[in-house]
């Protein structure tokens, strides 16, 4: 059973100018550029768990802005200038992170990245491979640089193909550095973060405002502005929403 909510936890729950629902890298980051740019505006973020789960402490900390096969395989859904395009716009993201922030602060390493195929792939292998040259000349005013090589890969020690595409440009970031630098950053610049609060619905209200109801407390908070930054898990709150959390599994050697 919840505690009565008393008179001044509710005059000082509606005093939040734009609530951020989820305090993921994406809702610490959304909230930082609001609140940079609104800096007279009081800036919230609410999240269910302690932290901002389950992406954001649950990755495996690649730098990574596209594998040549992925490229290939987003071309074939969105086109090919589209996907050099996102891949351009992943590489520029990550400068920015790095620029902003340093590498040392986020423990980022340029080691470079491989994409590696199993040894019955060997025509995918080949299927890919042929793309090299051709993607590399079209994003070489990325970065200045061939983002594809191809390169041996038998001394991994892994019963892989014996070639591989190394992308250079790639690299690793330690995924709890960078959480713990820009949850900091958001607190440094006055934004409020409130965890073990489950949103359960939310509702406009006349005065054009929101209305936030939360599974587990029975104070209300009423924002100006609502931003919903919970990527897989949004159907929970927006079950209209055609979207699912997809699962994935890294092995750390």
């Amino acid at each position: 059973m919840n505690a009565p909510v008393s008179f001044w936890e509710q005059r000082w729950a509606d005093k939040a100018d734009i609530v951020v629902i989820g305090a993921g890298l994406v809702g610490l980051q959304s909230a930082i550029k609001l609140k940079q740019k609104f800096s007279h505006r009081k800036v919230w973020i609410i999240e269910s768990s302690t932290f901002g789960s389950p992406a954001s402490l649950r990755n495996a900390g690649f730098a990574c802005f596209g594998s040549l096969g992925e490229i290939l395989d987003d071309a074939k859904n969105i086109g090919l200038d589209d996907a050099l395009g996102l891949y351009a716009l992943r590489y520029q993201g990550l400068q920015k992170l790095i620029s902003t922030y340093g590498e040392t602060t986020i423990g980022y390493e340029n080691s470079g990245g491989y994409e590696i195929f199993k040894n019955s792939e060997s025509e995918e292998f080949d299927r890919i491979a042929e793309h090299v040259d051709s993607i590399n000349e079209k994003l070489f005013e990325v970065h200045g640089q061939m983002s594809f090589q191809i390169k041996k890969s038998s001394s991994f020690g892994m019963d892989i193909h014996t070639s591989a595409i190394f992308s250079p440009g790639e690299g690793a970031i330690q995924t709890h550095l960078l959480y713990e630098t820009i949850r900091k950053h958001a607190v440094s610049l006055g934004i409020e973060i409130f965890s073990g609060l489950q949103v359960e619905s939310f509702h406009p209200l006349e005065s054009l405002k929101w209305n936030l109801k939360f599974a587990n407390s029975d104070i209300s908070v009423v924002a100006q502005e609502l931003i919903i930054c919970t990527n897989g898990f949004t159907r929970q709150i927006l079950p209209e929403l055609d979207v699912a959390p997809a699962r994935g599994q890294v092995l750390v050697t």
